[in-house]
Formats: structure tokens, C-alpha cells, sequence
């Protein structure tokens, strides 16, 4: 009787919940390895809408840096770098 209660005790919960984590990381890097292309295609994605984004603003920025207002053109380079670095 007590067979009986030793295998379906709480140690088995204990084991259940400690396993959690390294399945989890296991599936994960399957996951990321099985799916890279679709991430780096994503970011790569992100950066060139960032880059669209950039081009108006830096060429306002420049028409305003004649005026005296470098903020806008510092904007826009800082969004360009950005997207290089990705």
C-alpha cells in the first residue's frame, strides 16, 4: 500500500516542475534554430522600414539646419545609425 502512494506523490510533481525549465529552453532553441531565416528577415524587415522612415526626416532636418535647428537632422542621423548597426 504505501508502493501505492510513493509513486504518485509529490516528489513527482516536484520532478514535473523542476524539468519545466530545460524543456522549455529546449524548445525554444529548437524553435529559434528551426526558424533563424524568419527572425533575421523580420529585423531586417524593421530596419529598412526604419531607414524609409529616416529619409524624409533627414531631409527635413537638413532644410531646418539651414534655419539653425539641428535636433531634426541629429534625429534622423541617429535613426540611420541605428539601422546600420541592425
Amino acid at each position: 500500500m504505501t508502493d501505492d502512494a510513493s509513486t504518485g506523490g509529490p516528489s513527482s510533481e516536484v520532478d514535473r516542475a523542476t524539468s519545466h525549465s530545460d524543456t522549455y529552453s529546449d524548445r525554444a532553441y529548437t524553435w529559434l534554430s528551426r526558424n533563424g531565416i524568419y527572425v533575421w528577415a523580420g529585423i531586417s524587415v524593421v530596419a529598412i522600414a526604419l531607414a524609409a522612415l529616416a529619409v524624409p526626416i533627414l531631409a527635413f532636418g537638413s532644410l531646418a539646419a539651414i534655419g539653425g535647428e539641428g535636433s531634426i537632422l541629429a534625429g534622423g542621423t541617429a535613426i540611420v545609425l541605428f539601422c546600420t548597426q541592425l
